[in-house]
């Protein structure tokens, strides 16, 4: 099901309160991507490569990169000729996350990535955190890649509706273990209709920032494409509660604190 969709798609479907004002997500369309698409069985570690197939192909339909959506094979033999990986990574079932992912897409879309680094889910909690979600969406409007370590499920975070409390906050979650094991009924062209299924299945939901599990060390990979890294170099930014954003940099890794972000 490589349904194509907008932001505004999945709002009209899912179970929000019916308005969009508060809610920061990507920009553009997007296309799905899951589990044994195109003939290729990748169940049980194919989701990394799901994920990152779904965030190149915002690339290629907001006209970032004219590179093609790539297979695992060929993100596989990219990472080993890059030296991320040994030679026996090619053709193996072993995951990719989204350092790797990141690495991929420079190689393959010269574009470019930044690392949001949680250490524990319990720092997901925090303001700063939910913040850093809303200014990737409204200056730079990529879908992010988010894995975890015990929480070793791959996901993408494609926007997020704060609230007053951040306990409260929801993120929209897509996430790439739908199994296709037949042919679709209804054609991917029909956008309303597979976001419907989507929804109803939970493969794209809105869940509670409290999803994260405090056991958990998280990874979030947010593509930069290159006619925006101006944004991210231009200087400081001031957030609400009156904290200062440090300068980001392509492949910071930063931690989030109580009183704003750790280069």
């Amino acid at each position: 099901m490589a349904v194509v969709f907008e932001l505004k798609d999945a709002l009209q479907v899912s179970s929000t309160d019916g308005t969009s004002e508060n809610i920061a997500g990507f920009k553009g369309q997007l296309q799905y991507w899951h589990y044994n698409m195109n003939e290729t069985k990748d169940v049980g570690w194919g989701c990394g490569y799901r994920t990152l197939q779904s965030m190149i192909s915002w690339l290629r339909l907001q006209r970032y990169t004219s590179s093609p959506v790539p297979t695992h094979l060929d993100i596989q033999k990219m990472l080993v000729l890059s030296g991320e990986k040994s030679n026996d990574f090619v053709e193996s079932r072993e995951w990719i996350g989204t350092v790797e992912a990141g690495r991929v897409l420079q190689l393959h879309c010269n574009t470019d990535f930044r690392i949001i680094e949680l250490p524990s889910g319990h720092d997901a909690l925090k303001y700063d955190f939910v913040q850093s979600l809303i200014l990737h969406f409204q200056n730079i409007g990529s879908p992010i890649m988010c894995g975890g370590t015990r929480d070793n499920i791959s996901r993408a975070i494609l926007a997020v509706k704060p609230s007053p409390k951040v306990k409260d906050t929801k993120i929209l979650i897509m996430d790439p273990h739908y199994i296709a094991t037949f042919k679709e009924s209804i054609p991917s062209s029909d956008a309303p209709a597979c976001l419907r299924f989507l929804f109803s299945k939970g493969w794209i939901s809105w869940r509670s920032i409290t999803m994260f599990s405090k056991e958990s060390h998280y990874n979030l990979c947010c593509p930069i494409p290159n006619s925006t890294d101006e944004i991210l170099t231009s200087g400081t930014n001031t957030l609400d509660n009156g904290c200062e954003q440090a300068d980001v940099h392509v492949f910071q890794h930063f931690e989030i604190t109580e009183t704003g972000y750790d280069g």
